[in-house]
């Protein structure tokens, strides 16, 4: 569902991770911001400090009914600042409407996977100009509750993709490993430690309250968009707007056959791979004894069991 408002100049907010893309947001912002300053005539500039503060800013924004929020980072920061229009209730704030608060995204972070999905350049004139246009797109949203690292039980919403399986273990690798190459290369390191070091698991799957799998198994990817992993089309078929997930299934494969399946996994194409297997439901639920890394939105939070359900109409994004 696409909406059109018209935008006041003086009405918008900046959410910025200076962290984010290996520290180039914070270095590149004070020439970010003298271009930003020659479109819209106030601004308010807010810097997060630690990890999920991005979500209480974006919330206290909301609840204000700022019209426009803008996330300046990566995946992780935009699900931050998307994750603060859901209320406790795990429903949206407010309705996403054509006088509702707005997401708008300035892309600066590592991955950057969710504007491929919503075909938002990866510049900031660009980016800035999509806002000044004022076109919203409505999408759906995802709540997942998973183990925390202290055992407790949680819940956080997600804009993008998650998984629990290959992609979790290498966000776990590329958290603890040394930096000092820059993101790509320490991501392309931690990888491939992932593929050669991960092992297949025990998982019983439910798709809409219906058991699928009981199975040792490899990978389970959970799709609002199409990329994950810094352009990886996984969910050719997956639409951020329809109110589905798309369920990937792995079944138990080889390192070496996974690594065979690689470049099928990245474009999405595996309608005739055996191994995979593709669902579109509301609901997913993971139960497990292994000890299964959860990611979501490029962030490694916690372990499996995991249940995912679906948030639709979540949240109004400004797009091309």
């Amino acid at each position: 569902m696409f909406i059109r408002m018209s935008i006041k100049k003086d009405e918008i907010v900046f959410i910025i991770n200076p962290v984010s893309g290996g520290g180039k947001t914070g270095k590149l912002w004070p020439e970010i911001e003298k271009k930003i300053r020659q479109k819209f005539v106030n601004i308010t500039v807010l810097f997060t400090k630690k990890k999920a503060e991005a979500v209480s800013l974006s919330r206290k924004c909301v609840i204000a009914k700022v019209p426009i929020i803008v996330s300046v980072g990566g995946d992780g920061t935009i699900s931050e600042v998307a994750s603060g229009f859901i209320g406790a209730n795990n429903k949206p704030i407010e309705k996403p409407s054509a006088k509702s608060t707005a997401l708008g995204i300035l892309p600066m972070g590592s991955g950057c996977d969710l504007i491929r999905t919503l075909q938002i350049p990866n510049n900031v004139d660009k980016a800035l100009d999509i806002i000044l246009q004022g076109k919203r797109k409505i999408i759906d949203m995802g709540m997942v509750t998973f183990k925390n690292y202290q055992k407790k039980t949680e819940k956080r919403p997600f804009i993008n993709i998650s998984d629990v399986g290959i992609g979790a273990q290498v966000m776990h690798i590329f958290d603890k490993q040394d930096k000092k190459w820059g993101p790509f290369i320490s991501y392309q390191s931690a990888t491939l430690r992932g593929v050669l070091q991960y092992k297949n698991k025990h998982f019983k799957i439910y798709l809409d309250n219906k058991l699928i799998k009981d199975q040792i198994m490899h990978s389970v990817i959970v799709a609002n968009g199409k990329y994950f992993g810094s352009g990886m089309k996984v969910a050719r078929e997956a639409e951020l707007d329809d109110g589905y997930f798309n369920a990937i299934l792995i079944d138990k494969i080889s390192t070496i056959k996974f690594l065979m399946l690689l470049p099928f996994l990245q474009r999405g194409i595996y309608a005739k791979i055996k191994e995979i297997n593709m669902y579109k439901v509301k609901n997913i639920k993971i139960e497990t004894n292994s000890n299964a890394f959860i990611e979501l939105d490029g962030e490694q939070l916690g372990t499996a069991p995991a249940e995912f359900q679906m948030i639709n109409s979540a949240v109004s994004v400004f797009v091309p």
